[in-house]
């Protein structure tokens, strides 16, 4: 083995690479014909690599075997009269459209930006997330939401603005930047997404509307039970949803209005509400009204059977709608997903700390939830006593709390606003994860 290892080194030793080696009796020039084994020059590149294709108005450049001879020839592809045949035609992707023609921030960035954020989470888990967490860690998970909602604004922001976006949405977007193996797998997974979006927005819907029929004494299919009825509820829900983006997109930008003022007048509702002196039947779930006592109590959190990630999960899962502008991007305005983006962030985070204020100052974290109890002053209780009802166990206290309640005491009221605002919302983002 070392004989062998000898005889390769003395072998190596005795090789000259001609033009990069060079002996006594070769002249002192390198010339490019003298390279036997390693040339220092790259192939020369072809020539139809080089030319114009695509008729995008692109600047010909000269090829790197003519800035190795002469880098003053800039013209020599031009004099070549080559045709390409056939002429790539401009696609669709590429077609600009007027800008006037095109949608703004506030209809189709704002609106669904909103009523997705605002979430089934702020009509019937906000309470439970006030009593558990407490006015100050409830602060602090909204203000840990609004900076991962920032963030990722900010960042789909920059790859809307910075360059041309075609249709595709999200593929497109990450596809330009990232390549298209990598926006393959996120369209994949953000069309999966709102498929499971619709799906949750419907079956949240079915049982709203379920519960208020029960309520009402009434079905949708006679003795059926309430899961069949759910089911078809929801079936003619999905047929409403499908047919709306297919009339047109105008037509689904008024609907979108529509359910939008519904959700503000129900938000309305609740905040009057408030301020308006408690009955007997508020009472007894809790809802006394605004007092010092309640806001110091609910100060600090009091934990149940949760903990601060498993409250702050309920609450982050809501905020899944800051990729709503990016599926209409290409028929969008320019900066229109930045400003509606940030500005439905901006009123709906403050929407959440207005709830959370409203709550913590206003409601008991337990309460027996029996109408019996109010005629003995009797109607609180504590952790240690199981109750059935207050904040901290009843997750429809915001439809305890809204205005339209003072109207009755009977046990099942039904808030009708509150019911309204509800559907809105879980119709609105079914609609908008459908398109």
């Amino acid at each position: 083995m070392l004989k062998l290892i000898a005889i390769m080194s003395q072998r190596l030793s005795n090789l000259t690479i001609k033009g990069l080696i060079r002996d006594d009796s070769t002249d002192s020039s390198i010339d490019s014909g003298n390279y036997d084994c390693i040339s220092a020059m790259d192939d020369t590149p072809r020539l139809e690599h080089y030319l114009k294709t695509f008729d995008f108005n692109h600047v010909e450049r000269p090829s790197v075997q003519q800035l190795h001879q002469n880098p003053n020839i800039y013209s020599i592809i031009d004099s070549i009269n080559i045709e390409i045949s056939p002429k790539v035609e401009k696609t669709e992707s590429f077609v600009e459209v007027d800008e006037k023609d095109k949608y703004g921030y506030f209809t189709m960035v704002y609106i669904p930006q909103f009523m997705n954020l605002l979430g089934t989470a702020f009509f019937i888990q906000s309470s439970i997330m006030a009593a558990q967490s407490g006015l100050i860690l409830s602060l602090i998970m909204i203000i840990v939401g609004s900076v991962i909602l920032c963030g990722t604004v900010l960042s789909i922001s920059t790859l809307v603005t910075n360059g041309h976006v075609g249709l595709g949405g999200l593929y497109y977007l990450i596809s330009r930047n990232l390549g298209p193996e990598i926006g393959t797998v996120f369209g994949i997974v953000y069309f999966l997404t709102n498929a499971i979006m619709v799906s949750l927005s419907i079956s949240g819907n079915s049982i709203v509307i379920d519960n208020i029929l029960q309520n009402l004494d009434m079905q949708i299919v006679p003795n059926a039970s309430s899961l069949n009825n759910q089911r078809v509820i929801g079936v003619l829900t999905l047929i409403i949803v499908a047919i709306i983006p297919f009339i047109s997109l105008d037509f689904e930008a008024k609907t979108q209005w529509f359910l939008f003022v519904i959700v503000m007048i129900s938000m309305l509702d609740f905040i009057v509400g408030a301020f308006l002196p408690s009955t007997p039947y508020q009472m007894v779930n809790g809802v006394v009204g605004w007092n010092d006592t309640c806001f110091k109590t609910n100060l600090l959190p009091q934990w149940s059977g949760q903990t601060f990630f498993s409250v702050f999960s309920v609450y982050l899962s809501g905020l899944c709608g800051d990729f709503t502008g990016v599926t209409l991007a290409s028929s969008l305005r320019n900066l229109a997903i930045p400003k509606g983006s940030l500005l439905g962030i901006l009123t709906t985070q403050s929407v959440y700390v207005i709830q959370m204020i409203w709550f913590t100052s206003g409601t008991n974290r337990y309460a027996t939830g029996n109408i019996a109890d109010y005629q003995y002053n009797n109607y609180t209780c504590t952790l240690q006593q199981n109750c059935s009802s207050g904040s901290s166990n009843n997750p429809y206290t915001m439809q305890v709390m809204s205005s339209l309640t003072q109207i009755g005491d009977r046990t099942h009221y039904i808030e009708p606003l509150y019911s309204a605002g509800l559907l809105s919302q879980s119709l609105s983002s079914a609609m908008i994860a459908f398109i």
